[in-house]
């Protein structure tokens, strides 16, 4: 039976990369496994006769009991009890998915299993969206493929020639892509061998670029920016030792970075320049376009009036933030069914949940970071390499998750949790110490 669970942990896993990759219509295969994994615990459970993670090394997990209990309740005052079933399903899944890697990898070899699963799909996403950017294939199950509607779902585009060179990944949602392409970056960038980390750098930059998510552009330049002053940092504390090898690896990155630049300088000039105006606009002007900047804006002053006048600070209730009773004023009112997604993270917890739950869960995110980040100073080897990475993931991804329409629903984000919090329960265990070859 242990093999067995091993399996279905591991395909579970690859599922929530997946995710509507796999599908039709709103079923995954990750919806399956996930039904599949949670009949396997249970009978573990009943074999063993105890709960599975009843004893971790820390409760950083428990963040989750509250916030599903608490936006369960929230269905007693919010507007629309049918939304809040479908963000509480949501929030299952996403919940679960954090519970199974902290109950499986409960030590250094399950730790390192999952990593080398996730790296894989990981590493097979990276490539297809790399050759969607090349514009060579389309993945079927995309919103700018003709034959999405095999799959239950329905091209966005108008005119796919487009959206030729646009990537989406087992995302659907390019600005997704973009968010996930962040999570994984620091993970290149950390990596020992510089072959593949370079060759990993370009191809998640590409792909980053190509789809066009001004706040993801401007993220993956901050978590460069980032690994680059840690580096600087740890050569001024140390004598600088550069292999001739790795000179000439790192002379070739330059070349390959300042050949791609000037061959598409005006692209790329242009993408960051709009990213920046984009950036400034969206913190500092008010409403003056009905672009998407000034939609987002809409947004959230709706759903931030909707926290005060109609719920009083204590939240709107789960899902509910994107009611279109709040949200009349948006340009696209009419066009858009049933609800909208409140295009800011931060600000959805918050106007979902209320202002308690939601800076809680914020606190609770800062103190997450925290807790890597203190393993990543003070570990060694391979321990440290995955706190190094996990750590500038969850950094970038503050920023990152604000392109997105939202990333409640985002595997991602909740395997990027789960992994986060299964290493400082081992990092618990084994006193920051591991037995693996130090990580470059």
């Amino acid at each position: 039976m242990k093999i067995k669970y091993d399996t279905i942990v591991k395909a579970f896993l690859v599922s929530a990369v997946l995710g509507v990759a796999i599908s039709y219509s709103s079923l995954y295969l990750f919806h399956i496994l996930l039904v599949v994994v949670l009949l396997s615990q249970l009978y573990l459970i009943s074999k063993n006769n105890k709960f599975l993670i009843h004893r971790t090394p820390t409760k950083l997990h428990y963040i989750f009991y509250i916030m599903f209990i608490w936006y369960t309740l929230s269905m007693f005052w919010c507007l629309h009890i049918r939304n809040a079933l479908i963000y509480l399903f949501i929030l299952f899944c996403g919940i679960s998915t954090v519970i199974i890697i902290i109950s499986y990898a409960k030590n250094q070899n399950r730790i390192d299993s999952v990593f080398k699963v996730l790296a894989a799909v990981f590493i097979i996403e990276i490539v297809l969206s790399f050759f969607e950017c090349l514009g060579i294939i389309r993945l079927p199950i995309s919103p700018f493929s003709e034959l999405s509607s095999l799959f239950g779902r329905k091209m966005i585009a108008d005119n796919p020639e487009l959206f030729k060179f646009t990537p989406s990944g087992f995302n659907w949602n390019p600005n997704n892509l973009a968010v996930v392409m962040n999570i994984v970056l620091p993970f290149a960038l950390f990596y020992k061998n510089t072959n593949v980390k370079l060759f990993l750098i370009i191809l998640i930059l590409i792909i980053i670029f190509q789809t066009d998510s001004r706040g993801n552009i401007l993220t993956s330049i901050f978590i460069i920016g980032l690994y680059l002053f840690v580096k600087l940092f740890r050569i001024s504390a140390r004598p600088l030792k550069i292999s001739r090898r790795t000179l000439y690896l790192i002379y070739a990155f330059i070349i390959i970075l300042v050949s791609f630049y000037f061959y598409n300088y005006k692209i790329i000039n242009i993408k960051i320049e709009d990213s920046y105006f984009a950036l400034k606009g969206y913190l500092f002007e008010k409403f003056k376009s009905e672009d998407s900047i000034g939609e987002r804006q809409r947004f959230i002053k709706n759903g931030l009036n909707a926290l005060e006048k109609k719920s009083y600070f204590l939240g709107v209730g789960a899902g509910n933030s994107g009611n279109l009773e709040y949200h009349k004023n948006v340009a696209d009112f009419y066009k858009t069914p049933g609800r909208v997604s409140l295009h800011f993270f931060w600000i959805e917890i918050i106007v979902d949940s209320g202002v308690v739950f939601g800076f809680l869960f914020i606190f609770w995110y800062i103190y997450l970071i925290y807790r890597v980040f203190y393993i990543a100073y003070k570990s060694i080897g391979t321990l440290k390499y995955y706190a190094s990475s996990i750590c500038l993931s969850l950094l970038g991804f503050i920023f990152g998750a604000v392109s997105a329409s939202s990333v409640i629903y985002e595997l991602s984000m909740w395997l990027m949790f789960g992994f986060a919090i299964a290493l400082i329960n081992q990092s618990t265990k084994s006193s920051y110490i591991t037995d693996s070859i130090s990580v470059d």
